[in-house]
């Protein structure tokens, strides 16, 4: 989570050295948000480590690590920690690789990662999503869909759905999401998918560009 509007998880595409995967030593760099970049991404980028991307969040005083604006300066302590290259590829690897290692076409994402057993859409649940995508105007026609698709895919319509790989959970797979209550869940999605892709129709279309979103 799925989340300020979040950018693509990309590799860095600087110098011939860095394309390569090569690791360089350095102390405090700062790094400007681009658009598609995740604060777990920009974490394997500088750490080789997705999962520190709370530390990136807790040093620049943002509160919400699924929230982050293109165009942000983030302060990043690299003393403990090297510069990696980290392809889009791989970064979006980090974020989504299932607790075995095997690639699964985009219709089994879901199943592949995530521990708790799915359960088949749950009209009550639905209903509540339903309401809260209302607030946007997104509960009918191709934004519903949309908003059909991604949680189908993301956690087959299960609240409690936990990523085993990282701290994503809920219907909408959210990196910080601490409540299990499904109107919670919806609330925050909704704000997720406008904050970052304006519309759930284009969300749906990066996730399936992107096997995530």
């Amino acid at each position: 989570m799925k989340i300020k509007q979040l950018a693509l998880m990309v590799g860095i595409t600087g110098a011939a050295f860095l394309g390569m995967g090569m690791k360089v030593s350095a102390d405090e760099v700062t790094h400007t948000v681009k658009s598609g970049e995740t604060l777990s991404g920009i974490s394997a980028k500088y750490f080789g480590d997705y999962t520190r991307y709370i530390e990136i969040a807790n040093s620049n005083n943002i509160k919400n690590a699924d929230l982050i604006f293109v165009g942000d300066t983030l302060k990043i302590d690299t003393t403990t920690g090297e510069i990696v290259d980290a392809t889009a590829e791989e970064a979006a690897t980090e974020a989504t690789t299932p607790a075995t290692e095997t690639t699964t076409p985009a219709t089994e994402t879901t199943e592949s990662t995530t521990t708790t057993t799915t359960q088949a859409t749950d009209g009550s649940v639905e209903s509540i999503v339903r309401a809260a995508a209302s607030a946007y105007g997104w509960d009918s026609g191709a934004n519903w869909e949309a908003i059909h698709f991604i949680i189908q895919h993301e956690s087959s319509w299960n609240p409690n759905a936990q990523n085993p790989t990282s701290t994503a959970y809920g219907l909408f797979q959210m990196l910080v999401e601490t409540s299990s209550d499904p109107a919670v869940q919806a609330a925050n999605g909704m704000a997720y998918i406008a904050s970052r892709y304006g519309t759930p129709v284009n969300a749906m279309d990066f996730w399936q560009a992107n096997n995530w979103y």
